[in-house]
C-alpha cells in the first residue's frame, strides 16, 4: 500500500485516506450509517451534512454522503460537496478524482430505481427518494411513474432547489411551458438566495422565451447562465443557436467554435476517466488533466491536478 498526498492507493483504486477521528466522531458517523441502513435517507443526509461541518475532513462521511448523492442520481450535488472539500483541502487528489467519476461515471436509472424501491418500501414517502425515483422514471420513458414522484416529491419540499428544478425540467420536456413559468417566476421570492441564482434558473427562462417566441429574451437568459458557468458546453452551444437565429452570424459561429472545442476536450476527459487511466496518473496526464479542466472553468480541481502532476515528477526527479 502507498501513501501518497492524503488518500491511498489500493490496486489501482484510490480512496480517501482515513484521517484521525474523535470518539464523538465516529458516534456521529455511525448514527449516519444506521440510518442509512433502516433506509431513513433524508436523516442520513441531515446527519452526514451535520458531521462534515463539525469534521470537515472526514474521509469517511464524505464518502457515505458521495454514495448517498450517487444512488439519488444526484450529480451536481456531489460536484458542489468535493469541490467545496478541495476549497479546504486543495491537495485531496482523491477528491480531485471522484469529482472526475461522478461526472462521467454516472448511476444507471434502472440500478438506481431497483435500490430506492427497496428504501421506498422500508421507508415510504421520503422526499429525496421520491425525487430520486420520479428522475429514474422519466430516464426510462416511465412518465406516469416519473410524474407521481415528482409531485409528491413537490408537495413536501416545494422550497427546495433541486425539486424545483427537475420538477420544471420534467415539465418543460413535455411541453406544459405555463407550469414551468409558474415555477420559475416563484424563484424571486425564495429566501435563499444561492438558490434564486442558480445558473439553471436562467436557462429555464431561455427555454421558456424561445417557446413563446421571444428570441432576443431567450439568448439574453442563456447569455447570463454562460456567465456564471463559462465552461458549460451547453450553454455555450445554446448561446450559438440563438445568435444564429438573430442574425449575428460572426458572434454564432465563435460560439459554435467554443462549442466544438468544449466537445472535443469532453470526449478526451470522458475517455481517460472511462478507461481509468486517471487512478494511476502520471506527470503528464495530471497536467493534461489541469488543462482540460480549466477549459471549463474548474479552476479548483485543475489546480489540485497540476500541483500533483507537479510533485509526482519531483519524486521521479529524486535518486
Amino acid at each position: 500500500m502507498t501513501v501518497l498526498l492524503g488518500c491511498v492507493l489500493i490496486g489501482s483504486v484510490w480512496q480517501f485516506w482515513p484521517r484521525h477521528q474523535t470518539g464523538d466522531s465516529l458516534s456521529g458517523l455511525a448514527d449516519a450509517k444506521q440510518q442509512l441502513a433502516d433506509g431513513r435517507l433524508d436523516l442520513a443526509e441531515t446527519s452526514l451534512q451535520s458531521h462534515l461541518q463539525r469534521f470537515p475532513n472526514s474521509a469517511e462521511a464524505l464518502e457515505e454522503l458521495r454514495w448517498l448523492y450517487f444512488n439519488q442520481f444526484r450529480t451536481r450535488e456531489i460536484e458542489e460537496v468535493l469541490e467545496a472539500h478541495l476549497v479546504r483541502f486543495p491537495d485531496d487528489v482523491a477528491a480531485a478524482m471522484e469529482l472526475l467519476n461522478c461526472e462521467f461515471r454516472k448511476q444507471l436509472p434502472r440500478e438506481g430505481i431497483g435500490y430506492l424501491r427497496e428504501v421506498d418500501q422500508k421507508q415510504p414517502g421520503q422526499a429525496a427518494v421520491q425525487l430520486a425515483l420520479g428522475y429514474g422514471h422519466w430516464q426510462i420513458g416511465e412518465l406516469d411513474a416519473a410524474r407521481t414522484a415528482l409531485q409528491a416529491a413537490l408537495s413536501q419540499r416545494p422550497d427546495h432547489r433541486e425539486t424545483r428544478y427537475i420538477v420544471a425540467e420534467f415539465l418543460l420536456e413535455n411541453g406544459e411551458t405555463e407550469s414551468v413559468a409558474a415555477l420559475v417566476a416563484e424563484e424571486a421570492g425564495l429566501k435563499n438566495a444561492t438558490d434564486r441564482d442558480d445558473e439553471r434558473v436562467w436557462l429555464l427562462r431561455s427555454l421558456i422565451a424561445e417557446r413563446q417566441g421571444d428570441v432576443a429574451a431567450a439568448y439574453q437568459a442563456i447569455e447570463h447562465a454562460s456567465s456564471k458557468r463559462p465552461g458549460e458546453l451547453r450553454y455555450v452551444h445554446r448561446e450559438g443557436l440563438l445568435l444564429q437565429r438573430l442574425g449575428r452570424t460572426e458572434e454564432a459561429t465563435r460560439r459554435l467554435q467554443r462549442a466544438n472545442e468544449l466537445e472535443g476536450f469532453q470526449s478526451e476527459l470522458s475517455e481517460i476517466v472511462l478507461r481509468g487511466r486517471h487512478t494511476e496518473p502520471t506527470p503528464e496526464l495530471c497536467e493534461r488533466l489541469a488543462d482540460l479542466l480549466h477549459e471549463f472553468g474548474r479552476d479548483v480541481p485543475s489546480q489540485c491536478w497540476r500541483r500533483f502532476g507537479q510533485r509526482l515528477a519531483a519524486s521521479k526527479r529524486r535518486p
